[in-house]
């Protein structure tokens, strides 16, 4: 008498099976140390102030694998953060977060203010010829904030950190690459 087994054969395995309870739990990939470092750095950093990694430092790690992994993490860590690459670095930095009630709810939204885009510019600018440029550009629109803020006693506490932590920057990067 033909069983059930008999009608409808198992193909062979293709694959080795294990118990579960043996694998390694969390993620903890190759990219591990190289993003800890990463975000242990940003941790510290300024916000306005960029990490600049060398593309040919992150031992063959893809672009996009890279980025990934760093949003990836910097989520893990609630930290808001922005990136850019060109063809030689990656860049990533911190933004400044605000809290927002809506509806009874708090949500988490990146803060950035007019003036950031000149600064970023300025510090994101790798051709030499044209860093004083940006760096005239970003002193003049920051300075034209602070100049707002004292006229109407307005900006927050975290925007009048951040536009002298800016400047800060900018006086460094000066120094730094134009001497």
């Amino acid at each position: 008498m033909p069983t059930i087994e008999d009608e409808n054969p198992q193909p062979p395995l293709k694959y080795r099976r294990v118990e579960s309870s043996t694998l390694p739990k969390g993620r903890r990939g190759k990219h591990h140390d190289l993003i800890r470092g990463i975000l242990g750095e940003l941790a510290t950093a300024d916000v306005g102030s960029a990490l600049k990694v060398p593309l040919d430092e992150i031992g063959g790690i893809g672009l996009a694998n890279l980025r990934s992994a760093v949003h990836r993490a910097a989520k893990t860590e609630s930290l808001s953060i922005e990136t850019l690459a060109d063809q030689e670095n990656f860049y990533v930095w911190k933004t400044i977060e605000t809290k927002i009630i809506s509806g009874g709810r708090v949500m988490q939204q990146a803060q950035s203010y007019p003036w950031e885009k000149t600064y970023l510019a300025a510090i994101l600018e790798t051709d030499n010829a044209k860093l004083r440029e940006r760096v005239e550009a970003a002193n003049a629109s920051i300075v034209a904030r602070m100049d707002e803020l004292r006229s109407d006693s307005g900006g927050t506490a975290q925007e009048q950190k951040a536009l002298a932590d800016a400047l800060n920057g900018l006086k460094k990067l000066e120094t730094e690459r134009l001497g």
